[in-house]
């Protein structure tokens, strides 16, 4: 993590390399673990970009009665990249993801979605809903998929939905877009909590001459229907029985992000809690303490994971290296299902 800490500039495009060529070698020590986790494949949708992967803790590994929570995973990659698995050496990525909230106990689904140029807005959005409703609506597949000794249970009744980047931007579309995921009763009632990873929110501290623009307004196909249809303006024009209905949020950020995604986080974190009526509360999680902060449910919470940039955040998870991130979002999890009433399926 110091090596990542030093890195001057915070750009994604100057940062990705370099980050990589750090963490690589210490998650390849780990491949063997991360791709001998139990695993099925599932297509929940009619293109080869509607597939998941779910991946199942070890029966041996969880305790006794113990009802695992379920965690969807949405990837960034730019909105024109992206994959659920890579080739070597890259097949670390994301299937350390799978393993690591598998050793905690946590049934975890990584979930493609389409891409531009083939799809514009909001089609990866609607891939976001799609797939976390096939999920529901077909979780005795899932569940038998894992094999004949998976005899724990599995809480579809609390799941989480988490996103790194780009993907934020598909997950909290998906949440705010009237019609999808909080349009959707059987959906919207089983989400527990939203997890959103160094994501991307609208153009607030972005030129519109910036390629950064220009690459976002691909996806909504033009620049003013990026500014009218981005996460950050669809939260202004949520009707207040959709503010209502969203689940408890929490808001993470690399302590390096590029400074327009800085912008963009405070001031979306900033409106949401003005929205929805709730205190602003800010945590950093910081590699050198011990004790995991606390985090407030009925709050909208940014946590800041300290020493990390936009990349590092999800090669960290299996590395050994800034962890810390992970397991207090872990906690939050938790704290959420501690004080929600659910039924177990």
């Amino acid at each position: 993590m110091d090596t990542i800490a030093a890195f001057e500039d915070a750009e994604t495009g100057k940062v990705i390399g370099p980050t990589f060529d750090a963490f690589l070698p210490l998650l390849s020590s780990n491949r063997n673990a991360f791709l001998s986790t139990r695993k099925a494949t599932f297509q929940y949708g009619r293109t080869p970009r509607h597939m998941m992967d779910i991946y199942y803790p070890d029966p041996a590994l969880m305790p006794a009665k113990h009802d695992a929570p379920v965690l969807f995973f949405f990837y960034g990659g730019g909105l024109s990249t992206g994959e659920r698995t890579f080739a070597p050496p890259y097949d670390v990525l994301y299937s350390n993801l799978g393993w690591y909230f598998t050793q905690k106990g946590i049934v975890t689904i990584v979930s493609d979605y389409r891409l531009v140029p083939q799809v514009q807005f909001p089609s990866s959005a609607e891939d976001v809903y799609k797939a976390v409703r096939w999920a529901i609506d077909n979780r005795e597949h899932i569940v038998n998929a894992g094999g004949p000794d998976v005899q724990y249970k599995f809480n579809f009744e609390g799941i989480f939905l988490m996103a790194h980047g780009s993907g934020v931007l598909h997950l909290s579309t998906a949440l705010m877009l009237p019609g999808l995921l909080t349009g959707d009763h059987e959906t919207r009632d089983r989400i527990a909590g939203a997890v959103f990873v160094a994501g991307t929110y609208g153009v607030k501290g972005l030129s519109q001459t910036d390629v950064v623009a220009g690459i976002l307004a691909q996806y909504w196909g033009t620049y003013e229907a990026l500014v009218k249809n981005s996460p950050q303006a669809l939260l202004e024009s949520a009707a207040k029985d959709l503010l209502a209905a969203l689940p408890e949020i929490l808001i993470v950020e690399g302590e390096r992000e590029p400074d327009w995604m800085v912008v963009g986080t405070r001031e979306f974190q900033k409106r949401l809690a003005e929205r929805r009526k709730k205190k602003e509360l800010v945590v950093v999680v910081d590699v050198n303490k011990v004790e995991l902060p606390e985090v407030e449910l009925r709050t909208v919470t940014r946590m800041v994971a300290k020493g990390h940039n936009h990349i590092s955040v999800q090669l960290s998870p299996g590395s050994g290296q800034g962890e810390e991130w992970v397991e207090a979002v872990i906690k939050w999890m938790k704290n959420v299902l501690d004080n929600r009433l659910y039924i177990i399926f």
